[in-house]
């Protein structure tokens, strides 16, 4: 949570669940006084509604780690892609020596030796 001191008063940016205006509030408090509109809030509400409308920027390295992540995530999707085209890939082969089997057995009267 942003929060600022001025003087002794610790004060955070919420926005005001009746009006939508940025005001600035004690986050110690269970309610608020808008300073636009002048109609009672939850603070915590307020805070939270501004904190999601205002995200926190991301660091350098957060930026770094989220690209790493991002690289590995591709990885995994790749090897995932690759091992189910191998499956597919033995799973036709298995089909194929059934279907040669089969063919055998039958063209053979049974008889395979």
């Amino acid at each position: 949570m942003e929060q600022h001191e001025t003087g002794e008063k610790l004060t955070a940016q919420a926005i005001c669940t009746e009006c939508g205006e940025v005001t600035e509030v004690d986050p110690q408090q269970d309610a608020a006084i808008c300073s636009h509109c002048g109609r009672p809030f939850v603070v915590e509400k307020g805070i939270r509604l501004y904190q999601k409308q205002n995200p926190p920027e991301l660091s350098e390295e957060a930026i770094r780690l989220r690209k790493i992540a991002d690289e590995l995530h591709m990885d995994n999707s790749q090897r995932e892609k690759q091992v189910l085209q191998l499956f597919w890939k033995i799973f036709a082969g298995l089909l194929i020596a059934a279907a040669i089997l089969w063919m055998i057995v039958v063209f053979t009267g049974g008889k395979l030796f």
